[in-house]
Parts: C-alpha cells; sequence; structure tokens
C-alpha cells in the first residue's frame, strides 16, 4: 500500500476535496510489551472505502510513526479530485510498526463521508474510542470538505422527487384472464442501515400494463444527513385477492447526487425483473457534491489514487 506524498501547491481545481487533521491518541495498547522492549510504534493508516465496497479502496496515505502510546501527530492529510465524497467512508487503523513481523492493530474507526456538512471549518472528532472495554483507547481528529460538498450545516434538508415513468415492466398478470398490470411505485427514503426513515406512494394505474406514467411529486422535508441516505423505489402490481406482486426496485445512493439547482433526471435499470423507472431529483442547490472548488494548502500531503 502506497504512502501519501508530499505536495506545494496553493490551489486546485478540484471541487470534491476532502481534508483530514490526525491529531493524537490517548492509553494505547502497548503491543512492544517485553523486557527489552520500547512503546508501541504508532501510526494511522487512512483509507476512503467506497460504501458498496467497503474493501474497495478509493484512495489511501499514513502518518508518520511515532513511538508512544499517546502519540501526537499533528498532521494534515488532502484526498483531491472525489468522484462521489458523500458515497464513501473514511477509515482509521491505528497500528504499531513492527521491522520483522507483520503490524500490529491497535485500534480503528470510521466515519461515513455522507454525514459531513458543506462548511469551510474543520469538523471535529475528538476523542472517539477505538479499543478496550477497561483501559480504553481514543483517537482524535478533524475532517473538513472545505465547503465544496456536505449537508446543509446546521438545519435539515429537503428532497423533491418525481417518479415519472416505467418502462417494459414483466407481466405479473399472466394466463388467459389475468388482464394487466396495475401498477404503483413506493418511494422510501433509507439510512445507512437499511432502515426506512420516510415513505410515499403514487397512485395505482388500473390496467396500465408493461408500460406506466405516474409523473407525480413527492417532497421529503427534514431530512438528516440525506447524503449518507439511499432513495428506494418498489414497483408493484396491486392485485385485489393476493399479496401485491414486485415488478422491480431501484436504490440510489443520496450521497452521490449533485449539488444543483433544478431536477437532475435518471433512468434506472430495476433489479430482480427487467424493465427500467425513470424519476428526477431536486435538492434545490442545498446540498450534495460539487458545490465550489476546494482549496490546498501549501505544504499539504496529498493521498494516493488505488
Amino acid at each position: 500500500m502506497s504512502e501519501g506524498f508530499r505536495g506545494k501547491l496553493s490551489a486546485f481545481g478540484s471541487t470534491n476535496t476532502l481534508k483530514v487533521k490526525m491529531k493524537n491518541a490517548t492509553n494505547l495498547r502497548d503491543a512492544d510489551w517485553g523486557p527489552f522492549s520500547g512503546a508501541s510504534d504508532a501510526y494511522v493508516r487512512i483509507r476512503v472505502v467506497d460504501d458498496d465496497d467497503l474493501n474497495r479502496v478509493i484512495q489511501t496515505c499514513k502518518t508518520k510513526v511515532v513511538s508512544s502510546q499517546n502519540p501526537s501527530w499533528d498532521q494534515e492529510f488532502t484526498f483531491a479530485n472525489l468522484d462521489h465524497p458523500g458515497a464513501y467512508t473514511i477509515k482509521f487503523n491505528v497500528l504499531d510498526k513492527d521491522m520483522f513481523s507483520s503490524d500490529d492493530p491497535l485500534g480503528e474507526t470510521s466515519v461515513d463521508l455522507g454525514t459531513l456538512t458543506a462548511e469551510k471549518g474543520w469538523q471535529d472528532f475528538n476523542d472517539v474510542w477505538i479499543d478496550g472495554y477497561i483501559f480504553k483507547s481514543y483517537l482524535s481528529f478533524s475532517l473538513s470538505t472545505g465547503g465544496g460538498w456536505g449537508n446543509t450545516p446546521h438545519e435539515d434538508d429537503t428532497l423533491y422527487v418525481t417518479v415519472k415513468c416505467a418502462n417494459n415492466l414483466r407481466n405479473a398478470e399472466g394466463g388467459w384472464f389475468g388482464g394487466k398490470n396495475d401498477p404503483y411505485c413506493v418511494v422510501s427514503i433509507l439510512d445507512a442501515g437499511g432502515s426506512t426513515l420516510a415513505k410515499q406512494q403514487t397512485s395505482i394505474k388500473d390496467e396500465a400494463g408493461q408500460d406506466v406514467e405516474w409523473n407525480e411529486d413527492f417532497v421529503f422535508e427534514n431530512l438528516q444527513n440525506p447524503g449518507a441516505s439511499r432513495l428506494k423505489l418498489d414497483i408493484y402490481d396491486k392485485d385485489h385477492y393476493n399479496r401485491d406482486d414486485n415488478l422491480g426496485e431501484v436504490v440510489y445512493h443520496l450521497g452521490t447526487l449533485k449539488c444543483h439547482k433544478g431536477p437532475q433526471e435518471f433512468k434506472l435499470g430495476l433489479m430482480k425483473h427487467p424493465g427500467t423507472i425513470t424519476f428526477t431529483l431536486d435538492n434545490k442547490g442545498q446540498w450534495g457534491f460539487g458545490k465550489k472548488k476546494g482549496i490546498l494548502t501549501p505544504e499539504c500531503n496529498l493521498c494516493v489514487v488505488q
């Protein structure tokens, strides 16, 4: 795994930049315990990974090594040119550097970047528990979006959804006397763990068949950390005597939504069954990624793209 390199730039054109300030750790366990061993040689491996595949590393870097159970690093790092920062997670692994064996883990933590706000200052994470239950270890660090992306600071956000149409749906009304699909769409906002935060539903289109138009608008207000949430669209065929048949679904990570005034249209293939669904999303330019160009201060550690 490659280490970050030193950059000497006053500014760059990346709109999606994450800055990390590694501060210190306290009460790390002594992984080098022994009569002729010193304190742990502690460093932090920092990785930005994909929310949907935590093994997929987007960029990585690491701090210097400090021989202490209470190390202070005081280093800043920049993750530049992130495609969809709100759809990523940053992981911190504190390790003990060993010369002749694999490095020992001393603790770890992570932050869903979709929970960060679009403000220029630092967002502090102080004394975050990383290891131990009786003798606990803690890590302190700060993150900054530079105001270029993230949720609206100090207030909840709103998402406007228009469900337009679905096409080439499977025919759930098979048989000689089955008729046509009576489709409707359930529109849900999910948190990162998959729990439903809010739910609404379109009208039922009787006998619409395999191609249906709704053109119906929905408003989801008071969203906390929408960048860490998902939009789920489930299409069903209404059945008056049996359980409604699922005609397909899509899940859209709202951390990939651009900060833009006006509707953004998407046409996505359905999961589980054939067909597509077309919808628009509008955040009114209040949250999302790509707000302003980030600033990279001189002598800042740039991180390596995997």
